[in-house]
This record gives C-alpha cells, sequence and structure tokens, in this order.
C-alpha cells in the first residue's frame, strides 16, 4: 500500500461523485466500461448461447460444456458469467446455467400454480418442469433466492410482500 486507507477512500468517493467511476460490491471499475470478449470467447459465447435455450430446463453442467467445446473451465466460466450479466442465462445454486428465457416461462408457470394451488412440494415442482430433482431443486432455490417464492416445510409457498 503506497496511499494510506483514508486518501484512497476520499479518492475513490470523490471519483463516484462526479460518476467517472461505478463501484459494485468489491468491484471498481471506470463509469464508460463495456466489457467485451475475445473472438474465441465470442465463439464460445455462441455456442453457449444456443446451447442452453436448446436444452430448456436441463442444461448441461460447465464441466460438461467445456469438455463438449474442448475449452479451459476457467475460460468457459468466464463466457458464462458474461452471458450471465448480458442477461442471456441464469446461474441457479448447483453451478447450472439455466436460458433466461426458459426461467421466465417457468417463473410464470410457477406463479400461476402458487395461485390456484397455495404451495408446490418437490414432485410437483419436477412434474410441473418436466424435469429431475436435479434440475428442479436448484431451480426452486434460485425462485427463493429472488425472493419469489419461500420453504414452507417440504414446500414452497408464494413470498408476500409487506404490503399486500
Amino acid at each position: 500500500d503506497n496511499v494510506e486507507r483514508a486518501v484512497s477512500e476520499l479518492a475513490l468517493a470523490r471519483l463516484l461523485e462526479r460518476g467517472a467511476v461505478e463501484a459494485a460490491e468489491e468491484l471498481v471499475r471506470r463509469a464508460d466500461f463495456v466489457p467485451r470478449l475475445t473472438q474465441r470467447q465470442e465463439a464460445i459465447a455462441a455456442q453457449l448461447r444456443a446451447g442452453p435455450g436448446a436444452a430448456g430446463l436441463g442444461p448441461p453442467t460447465p464441466r460438461d460444456w467445456a469438455a463438449k467445446l474442448g475449452v479451459d473451465p476457467n475460460e468457459l466460466r468466464d463466457v458464462l458469467a458474461h452471458l450471465e450479466r448480458e442477461g442471456a442465462l441464469v446461474h441457479a445454486p448447483g453451478d447450472l446455467w439455466f436460458d433466461r428465457v426458459a426461467v421466465h416461462e417457468l417463473r410464470a408457470r410457477v406463479v400461476a400454480h402458487l395461485e390456484a394451488h397455495g404451495s408446490l412440494d418437490t414432485s410437483a415442482y419436477k412434474e410441473l418442469i418436466g424435469t429431475t430433482r436435479k434440475y428442479a431443486v436448484p431451480l426452486m432455490e434460485r425462485f427463493d433466492a429472488e425472493h419469489l417464492t419461500v420453504r414452507r416445510g417440504e414446500a414452497r409457498v408464494l413470498r408476500r410482500s409487506p404490503r399486500t
């Protein structure tokens, strides 16, 4: 450290005030920064954009993708994270990456089911999704993390805002 912490924090605060930089959690970047993929990464991204969409709610794991595409798992992870930031993919627990459109459509089906029936257990969830527990549980956990649903015993219910 060449600069005292108080000095660096003051400099950062002033840059943030001027809009010269943006901060998100522990990352700071220039306000005009736009992440770009290399040509190789863009080729990988094109295959990933097509793959999860075709897989619906049963996507391959990153390890399977890396092997299939013949790419380094770390490079694949960078591309997956980029696609999540751009809104093409949704990351769920269990290191699964789902097509955004498929998750959006599932979200609507889950809400409709919960509004009609009040709750949804794992077996009914798997049936609603049309997939296995391997994919159903991470998707349920994703919706819990989004505050769409909340777990009550072995079932999920809609999370209600304090205003409702």
